[in-house]
C-alpha cells in the first residue's frame, strides 16, 4: 500500500515538473505589448520569507540516508521557487532533470524507512508535492 502511494505521489510531482518544463509562456508574453504591474520587492520578499518558514519544518529521519535526501530536496525546492518567481525557463528545465533524479531515489529509499519514518516521509512528501503544485501554479499565473 505505502509503495502504491508513494509511487503515486512521486510520478504525480514528475508529471508536475516534467510538464512545467515545456512551458512556452515567456514567448507568449514577449509578443504582448500589454503594460503589466509587477509586485513590488517588498511583496516578493514577504512571500519569499513566508515560503522559506513554510519550509523550515523539517523533520528529521533516523536513517542518514533519507535524511540527506530530504536536506537534497528541500534545496531542489528552493531553487525551483527562486526560478519560477525569476521565470528562468532554463533553471527550470535543469530542476526538471534533477526532480527526476530526486523522484527516483526517493523509490529507492521507501524500502529502508522503519515504522515511524514511513509515516514522516509519506506526510514529507506530501506537503512538498503540495507546495510544488503552488510554486508550479505560480508560473503559469
Amino acid at each position: 500500500m505505502r509503495k502504491l502511494f508513494l509511487g503515486s505521489s512521486l510520478a504525480l510531482l514528475t508529471f508536475f515538473i516534467v510538464s512545467c518544463k515545456g512551458e512556452t509562456k515567456k514567448e507568449e508574453s514577449a509578443e504582448k505589448t500589454e503594460v503589466q504591474e509587477t509586485p513590488s520587492v517588498k511583496e516578493t520578499t514577504a512571500q519569499t520569507e513566508k515560503a522559506e518558514k513554510k519550509s523550515n519544518n523539517i523533520p528529521t529521519f533516523s536513517n542518514k540516508k533519507v535524511q540527506d535526501y530530504v536536506n537534497a530536496y528541500e534545496e531542489y525546492i528552493s531553487a525551483y521557487r527562486k526560478a519560477v518567481e525569476n521565470n528562468d525557463m532554463a533553471a527550470l528545465g535543469e530542476l526538471g532533470q534533477k526532480g527526476q533524479e530526486l523522484g527516483q531515489k526517493s523509490q529507492e529509499l521507501t524500502t529502508e524507512l522503519n515504522g515511524d519514518d514511513i509515516t514522516k516521509f509519506t506526510e514529507y512528501m506530501k506537503k512538498k508535492s503540495e507546495e510544488l503544485m503552488e510554486i508550479s501554479n505560480k508560473l503559469s499565473q
